[in-house]
């Protein structure tokens, strides 16, 4: 079974495998903090290096609820996640910051994304090569102005990027 599998089984489809295999190797498998239960879903989140001031760029992953504390931590290997989140907020969270190398190069800059839809909080683009849906939010209220295609490392990279798998 998948080394991604062992924590979260109940929501474990093996088709994403391609799809963690991805984050896990472009964030260089960051070690994230539960932040807070949320409904039926955990939130974990590490924080990236940012230079603006009273901003703070986070990588954030949503799971199934599980039973740990906050504070709990788990490597992104760890974790089987239905929404994988870079942000940016106004919030400064006291967890660890994480430090990664942006990889503008294949393969990771060759994942295409191609928009499908658009309203005035967000911009829907479609990663064929991950199966997955990427959504751009919006840094204001209205049509966000994001070209037709690009690919997932430039939508990543924004920090305003929210990915969801396709079942």
């Amino acid at each position: 079974m998948s080394r991604f599998s062992y924590r979260f089984d109940s929501s474990y489809n093996p088709n994403n495998e391609k799809v963690y295999q991805f984050f896990v190797e472009y964030f260089e498998n960051p070690i994230l903090s539960k932040i807070r239960d949320n409904g039926n879903f955990s939130i974990y989140m590490i924080k990236t290096p940012c230079l603006l001031i009273n901003k703070y760029r986070y990588i954030c992953v949503t799971v199934p609820i599980d039973p740990y504390k906050i504070g709990h931590r788990f490597r992104l290997n760890e974790l089987v996640w239905s929404s994988f989140q870079t942000r940016m907020f106004n919030v400064n969270h006291s967890i660890d910051n994480h430090f990664y190398t942006q990889k503008n190069r294949p393969p990771y800059n060759e994942m295409v994304i191609k928009k499908i839809s658009e309203n005035e909080y967000k911009t829907v683009y479609n990663c064929e090569d991950l199966d997955i849906e990427v959504e751009l939010i919006h840094k204001e209220q209205g049509l966000g102005g994001f070209a037709m295609t690009g690919n997932i490392v430039n939508a990543l990279e924004t920090y305003s990027t929210v990915v969801l798998l396709n079942d």
